[in-house]
């Protein structure tokens, strides 16, 4: 599996996808904000830059050739690299493969990490990389994980914040993913969580939208954007974004305040010069 990609897959960009990926992560609560249009109506042809996320990810099908549960998988973290802006209207080719597997440092899972490459179908340019780590649970054995060095950070001082509504995991999960621990309060309780559970990319589109928005960075200006996920978000739930800015990028973390809960850290936002 390490040395043999998936299947090239095709994908296309429709209208309606943009527009519900940008609804999905909140956008669009005012409706007389031009710059949320833009992404909800589609004009110009505009997708969010973190929509390739669920538009054009290939994790779903290397699980698939692994056999592994979806029941048994948590998001981890999400790291990608925006080549060029996706464009409503263009064909798109995914090249999926399993990029890193091994037990997770606490000893009580795996990680599994998937890359899928995102490229233009008509000229061949790479549009964008993807990079998702999934912490599969129970499983033990594929090996020694890789430590994620310490990075210092620079002070956090500036703050942004989301807020998610009760009803947003039902309106996200038409991005795609219909796993029940986002809309079944039993599914969910059966996982451990006291009801359902916020997408981790519903959570990433949304602290991206906040950290632009707060700097006045227009969205097609983003190139890297990295978030770790740590505790769960209920929808409903506000977002306190604590951000700080040095030469590599704005790093973040993001909590809950209501339940002083870290739920991302390790977030790094890097626009264009």
């Amino acid at each position: 599996m390490m040395a043999a990609p998936l299947e090239t897959r095709r994908a296309r960009i429709e209208a309606r996808d943009a527009a519900l990926y940008a609804l999905g992560i909140g956008m669009g609560r005012d409706p007389m904000d031009a710059r949320d249009l833009r992404y909800v109506c589609g004009e110009d042809g505009a997708v969010f830059p973190t929509a390739s996320t669920v538009l054009a990810d290939g994790s779903m099908e290397v699980l698939e050739q692994l056999a592994v549960p979806v029941a048994d998988v948590l998001h981890r973290a999400e790291y990608l690299t925006v080549h060029a802006p996706l464009r409503i209207g263009a064909d798109l080719l995914l090249d999926s493969r399993l990029a890193g597997m091994g037990d997770a440092p606490s000893g009580r899972g795996s990680l599994i990490d998937v890359e899928t490459i995102v490229r233009d179908a008509a000229s061949g340019s790479l549009l964008a990389t993807l990079r998702r780590s999934m912490y599969l649970r129970g499983r033990v054995g594929l090996g020694t994980a890789t430590v994620e060095p310490s990075v210092p950070l620079p002070e956090l001082g500036e703050r942004a914040a989301a807020q998610t509504l009760p009803g947003q995991a039902l309106l996200f999960r038409l991005n795609g993913d219909l796993n029940p621990l986002h809309s079944d309060p039993q599914a969910a309780r059966e996982q451990g969580f006291e009801r359902p559970i916020l997408h981790g990319l519903c959570t990433y589109g949304m602290v991206a939208e906040a950290l632009l928005r707060a700097r006045g960075i227009a969205p097609d200006a983003l190139r890297e954007f990295t978030m770790r996920f740590t505790a769960p978000v209920y929808p409903g739930e506000a977002l306190d974004i604590a951000f700080g800015e040095d030469e590599r990028g704005l790093h973040f973390t993001v909590h809950v305040a209501d339940r002083q809960v870290k739920v991302a850290d390790r977030g790094l936002l890097v626009v264009r010069p």
